[in-house]
């Protein structure tokens, strides 16, 4: 299951906007997406640029871990979903060594060692084609197969546990929203105001 910030308009700053836009109401739409969608993707950047500075791991492996559920005209609100899959170990800078393999889970820490596991590319087997997957792997037993997947931290658990750092972003999210409403708000009424000059 996914880890959610929620991007949404209280009823009060929602019935302020009806207020100063009850003369055009078709701006209303536009307002509140573009004000949403901002706010959501600056969010994602500071998700994004929060777990970077917790784990040892690339701001767009990150990124992609994150699922944007965008608002639409009509729907006024977006969704941030962090994904609680872990992610693979080959992710955090593994590196093979003669003895097994090495990487970095936490910025702050130094580099582990797996003994006996290895790098190697696998194929996945798709409808049309055959793709082959990097990843670190160890032997589940003394025979040469099975194998299978190293995995690291799922980006949710990170996400939840590490500084409050969903506390923070929603918090943040919260407050950014209501300013760039304002920020929209003020620029069609601005455009209104010259148009009826």
């Amino acid at each position: 299951m996914a880890k959610m910030i929620e991007v949404k308009v209280d009823d009060r700053k929602l019935k302020q906007v009806y207020r100063d836009l009850k003369k055009v109401p078709r701006d209303m739409g536009k307002l509140m997406y573009r004000a949403i969608d901002k706010t959501a993707k600056n969010s994602r950047k500071q998700i994004v640029d929060r777990i970077a500075n917790e784990i040892a791991l690339k701001k767009k492996d990150i990124r992609d871990s994150i699922h944007y559920d965008k608002p639409s005209y009509t729907r006024w609100s977006a969704r941030l979903d962090v994904y609680t899959n872990r992610i693979p170990l080959i992710k955090f800078g593994a590196k093979q060594t003669k003895k097994g393999v090495s990487y970095r889970i936490e910025k702050s820490g130094g580099r582990e060692k797996i003994k006996s596991a290895f790098i190697t590319e696998m194929p996945i087997r798709g409808k049309k084609q055959t793709k082959r997957h990097e990843g670190v792997f160890k032997r589940t037993g003394k025979e040469r197969l099975p194998i299978r997947e190293l995995l690291g931290p799922s980006l949710g658990h990170v996400f939840e546990n590490a500084g409050n750092i969903a506390e923070q972003v929603q918090s943040d999210t919260n407050k950014r929203l209501v300013k760039n409403i304002d920020a929209q708000l003020a620029m069609i009424l601005e455009r209104r105001r010259r148009s009826a000059a």
